[in-house]
């Protein structure tokens, strides 16, 4: 059976078989989503931008610099394209919605009572360290939407004097000591000496000698919340990756 033509457009279709345009009336072709067979077969040629691949470990095949330019795109991307955002929002409603309520199953009815109460009306509604603006059910629904836009988050568990607290760390602020989001610099390229023995540092992730992470280096400098619940006067501070 023949392919109708509008199913052999090199446009992407919505679910009628009109061809989907940008803000700008341009018409969005597979292309630019890299929605073809091989980069390497004849009917693609020129079709490609050129890519330099080199063999080697992703922590230093994709330096910390290009990480922090995905980053920016994939943010951008998402405030510009409504249908981009509609469809992060939608996953997280289908992730998230209104349920991780507490339910106690247990056979102590009277405990799981009063420990289902602590949980929706203290540590619930002061989990963030950002205060109750933050509830449980907004940081789990960040989570979602962060995870789909930038990719990576870091968590960090930790307490206070009233009680446990859960803190975000967008990706922006995982970065290596004397790194710059402005411009590549030698230590995007290469691991450096980490900030324990027989350790090294790589676009902000400590690992030990046999590759295993053991911790993130998160820059407070230049950003309005300072990180893991101490007093860091604006400096970078090391997160333990141990439970």
């Amino acid at each position: 059976m023949a392919i109708p033509l509008k199913l052999r457009s090199p446009h992407l279709l919505d679910k009628n078989g009109n061809i989907i345009k940008s803000n700008y009336s341009n018409p969005i072709t597979k292309q630019a989503f890299g929605q073809f067979g091989s980069i390497y077969e004849y009917p693609a040629a020129g079709r490609f931008r050129s890519r330099i691949y080199t063999n080697q470990d992703t922590e230093l095949g994709v330096s910390q610099y290009n990480r922090d330019l995905l980053v920016r795109w994939a943010r951008e991307m998402v405030a510009q394209q409504p249908w981009i955002y509609a469809g992060i929002k939608t996953l997280s409603l289908f992730s998230v919605g209104d349920q991780y309520k507490p339910l106690y199953s247990g056979n102590n009815s009277v405990w799981g009572e009063e420990a289902v109460k602590w949980l929706k009306q203290v540590f619930y509604p002061n989990c963030c360290s950002r205060g109750p603006n933050y509830n449980f059910q907004t940081i789990i629904t960040l989570f979602s939407e962060m995870v789909d836009q930038d990719g990576d988050l870091l968590v960090v568990f930790g307490e206070d004097n009233t009680g446990p607290k859960i803190q975000l760390v967008p990706c922006h602020r995982i970065r290596t000591v004397g790194s710059s989001p402005f411009y590549a610099s030698a230590s995007d390229y290469n691991p450096v000496r980490g900030p324990l023995p027989n350790t090294t540092i790589s676009d902000g992730v400590v690992y030990d000698l046999n590759g295993r992470p053991l911790g993130y280096s998160v820059q407070n400098m230049d950003n309005m919340v300072n990180a893991t619940f101490s007093e860091t006067n604006g400096k970078s501070v090391f997160v333990s990756a141990k439970k």
